[in-house]
């Protein structure tokens, strides 16, 4: 974890949560907007070892995170690009 400009606190989990959600779920179009409070994080979660920003996800959790991206991405498809339109 590291401390933002705002003296919140940052975490791995932070950056990675709201990439998931923004690039595997609801990739192409398939929601309005997203808003979250990471959006500059720059987050590698195809090349390991896996980093959030200039924090690196621990060895211990690398399989759990691509096992989630994994899922995150398969559940996409059922996601029909105009669902948010309901």
């Amino acid at each position: 974890a590291k401390l933002k400009s705002d003296a919140s606190v940052f975490t791995i989990a932070d950056g990675i949560v709201q990439h998931l959600l923004v690039n595997h779920l609801f990739t192409g179009g398939k929601f309005l907007n997203v808003v979250g409070e990471e959006d500059d994080s720059n987050v590698n979660i195809t090349n390991r070892p896996f980093t959030v920003d200039d924090l690196t996800v621990p060895d211990d959790f690398v399989d759990l995170v691509e096992s989630v991206r994994d899922q995150i991405s398969s559940l996409s498809s059922q996601i029909s690009s105009t669902d948010y339109l309901d």
